[in-house]
C-alpha cells in the first residue's frame, strides 16, 4: 500500500464498482461518497468502547497496543483472502 492523491483514490475506487470481484470495496465506501462524488469521511458520531473495555478488564482480558506489526499482519491477511484483489 502507498499513499495516493484523493483524485487517484476516487478513480481507483470507481473502478472497483464495476467488477464483481472488487465491488465489495466500493460498497464499503459508498455511504461516504457525497452527491458531488467527493469522498467525505467526516462524521458527528462519537464512538466509545469504554463499557466493553471495562467489562473485558473485569474478566481479565486485555488487548495489546496496536502497532506496525499488527497492522502489517492485518493487511497481509486481507491480501491473502483476496480482499484487495491481489
Amino acid at each position: 500500500m502507498k499513499p495516493v492523491s484523493m483524485k487517484r483514490f476516487r478513480e481507483e475506487l470507481a473502478r472497483t464498482a464495476n467488477d464483481p470481484k472488487t465491488a465489495h470495496i466500493y460498497e464499503a465506501f459508498v455511504s461516504d461518497i457525497g452527491t458531488d462524488g467527493e469522498l467525505s469521511l467526516q462524521s458527528n458520531i462519537k464512538l466509545s468502547n469504554s463499557h466493553t473495555t471495562q467489562y473485558l478488564k473485569q474478566t481479565g482480558f486485555s488487548w495489546q497496543e496496536v502497532g506496525a506489526d499488527y497492522l502489517r499482519k492485518y493487511v497481509e491477511y486481507f491480501c491473502w483472502i483476496g480482499y484487495f484483489g491481489v
